[in-house]
Parts: structure tokens; sequence; C-alpha cells
């Protein structure tokens, strides 16, 4: 099994020192991905559940994003999980931009916002577990 930081240090390592458009949208895709997983496993801990019908028009990563603007169970992880959905969402933009409108240019600089929208989702991420009590002892 793979964590997200595992993922992270992948999309990372992705060489595009010889400024390949084909690598440059690979690794923008592979950051997009460490970002949505440290999102998902951040919510399955520190947020609640959609009511019945909330987002059901919407796909399962905005349903996520969903979730963590408004459905904290940790007042004190709020902050953290609306940013980390603000900036995974902003990385899906780019990742979109990178997988499906070959059309247009992926430059560097796009890869550099996407490294910084994953390092503040990876930032976040730490403070928000670490505003969630610990679990209680198994009886």
């Amino acid at each position: 099994m793979i964590s997200a930081a595992e993922l992270a240090i992948y999309a990372r390592g992705v060489d595009v020192s010889n400024g390949g458009e084909c690598e440059l949208r690979c690794k923008i895709s592979r950051l997009y991905y460490a970002a949505y997983h440290f999102c998902n496993t951040a919510a399955a801990v520190l947020c609640g559940d959609l009511a019945p019908g909330e987002g059901e028009n919407l796909g399962s990563h905005e349903r996520l994003f969903l979730r963590m603007q408004g459905h904290s169970k940790f007042s004190a992880a709020d902050r953290s999980l609306r940013v980390m959905a603000e900036q995974t969402k902003k990385l899906k933009a780019l990742r979109v931009l990178a997988d499906y409108e070959i059309g247009k240019v992926v430059a560097a600089g796009d890869c550099e916002r996407g490294q910084h929208h994953l390092y503040v989702v990876e930032r976040e991420h730490g403070t928000a577990t670490a505003a969630a009590p610990p679990p209680a002892p198994a009886p």
C-alpha cells in the first residue's frame, strides 16, 4: 500500500529538466493525485458525511472538497481543511489542463504552481490532523 506522502515524493521526483511537455503534464497529474489523497485521508478522520442528496450532482472529488469545506468534526481543523480543498481544486484545474487539453501548452510555471499547491496541502494536512483529538483507547 502507498501513502499520500509517498505519492508526493514520487511526483516531486518526476524529472522535467529537459523541458518536455509530456513530462510536465505527467508531473502535474501526479502532484494533483498526491494532494487529492492528502485530502481524502484528512477527510476520513476529520470530516462528517454529506447530508442525503447533498452534492449528488457532483463527482467524487468535488464531493470530497464539499465535505472538507463544511463538514469538519473539529473546529480547530476547519481552516486547514478549507485551505487544503481550495489548493487541491487549483491543482485540479492544472491537472485538467495537463490531462485533457492537449491542444493547449503546459509550461514549467504550471508545474511550479502545482508544486506550491501541493506544499500548502501537505502543510495544512499536518496542521489539520494535529487539531484532532487522539483516538480513544480500545477497550
